[in-house]
């Protein structure tokens, strides 16, 4: 068994998808195995994966024509592998090369600090640039600002997602812990974390070890919380409620709390974030 298991889903990816394998390939710490699963993808992306199978043997492909969304292929992709640790992997990032090396030997710092068996989550920060690389902030923790001191705590967490997925590395304690999936998340990443903050330990590095692209096709991006962010989510008042009720819903099965504490925590870290 591979020491790490990169898990990739991909989706009409081919512009930027061969930059972030070949940023794979030049790592520091190489006992990883990258397993892609693509989302039926129409564009070239099938060959550029097949071109880097046939090259390399610790790089395999899941082929599947059911378009399931980035959510659930991820979540597929962590059920059918396995390793003794997971890190998720965007298709048109840039990961820096001691990416692996700095979150494994976090990970192996805290295990030896805790109980044999918690379910442990490292993830980190990342920079920001455009589709050609250049920088638009140097941090997203600071671009978007996620308080991390506070998002490892479940509560928090439970009112914005301080984690992004393409930054994390989990054990497999916190895989034991994912499965079985009773309510459809929003987002792999949002609903690890929970399950995390609340069953295990979440750690954060403060060091950008992605690039992280912004492009018109990002299935999430890096939105920069400034007074006219808020001044903007309060123009769209409904729409800002209805997805509030929609992700109290979601923390049901988290077993959260009412909505009146769900509204404490987020007017909390709102004052929080911009002081």
């Amino acid at each position: 068994m591979k020491k790490i298991a990169i898990l990739l889903s991909t989706y009409n990816g081919e512009k930027f998808l061969e930059q972030q394998i070949e940023s794979l390939l030049v790592q520091s710490f190489q006992n990883w195995d990258l397993f892609i699963r693509d989302d039926g993808s129409t564009d070239s992306t099938l060959s550029i994966i097949e071109r880097f199978c046939t090259k390399y043997n610790n790089i395999h492909l899941f082929e599947c024509s059911e378009n399931i969304g980035a959510c659930e292929s991820f979540l597929w992709l962590l059920k059918n592998t396995d390793a003794e640790y997971y890190m998720f992997c965007d298709q048109d990032d840039i990961w820096q090369p001691d990416k692996i090396s700095l979150s494994l030997n976090l990970m192996k710092e805290t295990e030896l600090k805790h109980t044999v068996g918690l379910p442990i989550l490292i993830h980190t920060d990342l920079k920001v640039v455009d589709t050609n690389l250049k920088e638009i902030s140097r941090s997203f923790w600071s671009y978007a600002k996620l308080k991390q001191r506070y998002l490892s705590d479940f509560n928090y967490l439970g009112v914005c997602n301080g984690v992004t997925g393409c930054t994390t590395l989990i054990n497999q304690n916190v895989k034991d812990i994912v499965f079985p999936i009773n309510t459809k998340p929003p987002m792999h990443d949002y609903f690890i974390a929970l399950k995390v903050a609340k069953y295990g330990k979440i750690v954060f590095l403060d060091t950008p070890t992605i690039l992280y692209r912004q492009h018109q096709k990002n299935e999430v991006g890096a939105t920069n919380i400034n007074v006219g962010y808020f001044f903007l989510r309060l123009k769209k008042i409904k729409e800002t409620i209805r997805d509030q009720m929609e992700m109290h819903a979601f923390l049901k099965e988290f077993n959260y709390g009412s909505m009146f504490k769900f509204y404490y925590f987020k007017l909390r870290y709102t004052i929080i974030r911009n002081i």
